[in-house]
């Protein structure tokens, strides 16, 4: 009989190539949702992401600011933790409360699908400042 691959909530759980860093959870369901939480908390400090989400387009020399829905992913588990839509007159994103500690993904999303996402990886927060 073959051996049948197993599912939680249909995702497909594929064995990894490489052993896991010491403290990754086991699988989706091993993750407590408490994980995310001092990622999010005043504890480890107190910082924030921002950036301007823009298009160029190849006739147009000068980007511009556009609206976009921007989603913030926790490495390495690439788990979501806030999402927004950047400003449609600034194209300006900002997520706040965010652990000085952490690493994190950014990624943009075109909702029109004329464009494909950009993601930035390995960003960290910057401290809010007084």
């Amino acid at each position: 009989m073959a051996e049948v691959p197993l599912t939680t909530h249909g995702v497909l759980l594929v064995p990894l190539l490489q052993p896991r860093p010491a403290g990754w959870p086991q699988s989706v369901v091993d993750r407590p949702v408490a994980w995310l939480k001092p990622l999010l908390s005043h504890a480890t400090g107190l910082g924030y992401i921002a950036d301007v989400v823009e298009k160029q387009e190849k006739s147009d020399p000068a980007p511009s600011p556009v609206s976009r829905r921007v989603v913030l992913l926790v490495e390495p588990t690439l788990q979501q933790v806030a999402e927004t839509w950047s400003d449609p007159v600034t194209g300006a994103y900002r997520f706040d409360g965010l652990s000085m500690s952490a690493r994190f993904t950014v990624v943009a999303y075109d909702h029109l699908r004329n464009w494909r996402a950009v993601i930035a990886d390995g960003l960290a927060a910057k401290a809010v400042q007084p």
